[in-house]
């Protein structure tokens, strides 16, 4: 499982194309959506435009061709 959180975290730092460092609060994963949330302790910072407003996490979808 740790080896799996690692792997999550530098998918969705190559995927920003930046470099990030969070603590992570915890780790969701919706399989009936096939998603995965990620709620970093003190929330998102620097949001994107696309950021909404329902929630302070990072999501994307395990049927992005780099996620699996």
């Amino acid at each position: 499982m740790k080896t799996f959180l690692m792997a999550l975290i530098i998918l969705i730092a190559a995927g920003a194309q930046a470099d990030t460092t969070a603590k992570i609060d915890k780790i969701l994963m919706y399989e009936g959506g096939n998603l995965v949330y990620i709620y970093p302790v003190g929330g998102v910072q620097n949001k994107p435009a696309c950021h909404g407003s329902n929630g302070d996490y990072l999501s994307f979808s395990m049927a992005r061709p780099m996620a699996k």
